[in-house]
């Protein structure tokens, strides 16, 4: 009984322990089965082959190369060329490139060619190893770019809102000034007028302290219109500092 089950069960001991090329295993009704048996599936009166989607790879007795049931690359996948010799690995989540990838010169993992560096899929950064142990980096895309891809029309957005909502406390302040009652949410490009209050309220960039000073009734809105030029101004800086100081790396 002590034999048959070591002889039942060893050779998927042997499987999961060897540190190259490993076969494909999935789930088949409750049974851990190898890829390649031919599973069927009856649809109506027809008979069916069906490439099951969880398959995975068992090495060094971790599971690798794992897709769930979805069809989609999860976790650390190594790949192998038509000499079943390890070239590459990398880390996928939902069939995209995360992280480092790693590609190699031999399949021992020891003489390294190249290494990439992605994030959601991009190409951010890569490394080239010579044969002489000299290294060539490339930046391909640098932190901000990624930052300013993700986030530009949001920055956008809050830029115009900010930029609008100063211009419509200016226009107030100047129908409080000049005694006028103009609006400028629509703007009839014939009235000369109301184009020019637009313009002034847009572009007006700071309120002097006379003005406030000699119209205390319009104290909170000139200050405000003096914060939001600040907000406006360290905005602009913040961001052409963050483009010209901020660079990527591997972790």
């Amino acid at each position: 009984m002590q034999y048959t089950f070591i002889i039942k069960y060893l050779p998927f001991f042997i499987l999961s322990h060897i540190s190259v090329f490993s076969q494909r295993y999935t789930i088949y009704n409750g049974d851990t089965i190898i890829v390649d048996k031919n599973i069927y599936k009856i649809e109506g009166t027809d008979t069916l082959y069906t490439m099951p989607c969880y398959t995975f790879e068992l090495k060094n007795n971790k599971i690798i190369n794992f897709q769930d049931n979805n069809c989609l690359k999860q976790g650390i996948w190594h790949f192998y060329d038509e000499k079943k010799k390890l070239y590459a690995e990398g880390y996928y989540k939902n069939s995209i490139k995360e992280g480092v990838w790693i590609y190699y010169r031999d399949s021992l993992m020891q003489d390294t060619v190249l290494k990439i560096l992605f994030n959601k899929g991009e190409e951010i950064k890569r490394i080239e190893y010579t044969t002489n142990n000299k290294t060539r980096e490339i930046v391909t895309k640098n932190y901000s770019q990624q930052i300013f891809e993700r986030f530009w029309i949001l920055a956008l957005i809050i830029l115009l809102i900010l930029f609008y909502l100063r211009a419509i406390i200016n226009n107030q302040i100047y129908n409080k000034l000049e005694r006028t009652d103009i609006s400028i949410f629509i703007v009839n490009p014939f009235n000369l007028k109301k184009i020019i209050r637009l313009f002034k309220s847009m572009f007006t960039l700071y309120w002097s302290r006379k003005i406030v000073q000699e119209r205390t009734d319009l104290k909170l809105m000139l200050y405000t219109s003096n914060i939001l030029v600040i907000i406006l101004i360290v905005f602009f800086i913040t961001v052409f500092l963050f483009a010209i100081f901020t660079d990527s790396g591997f972790a």
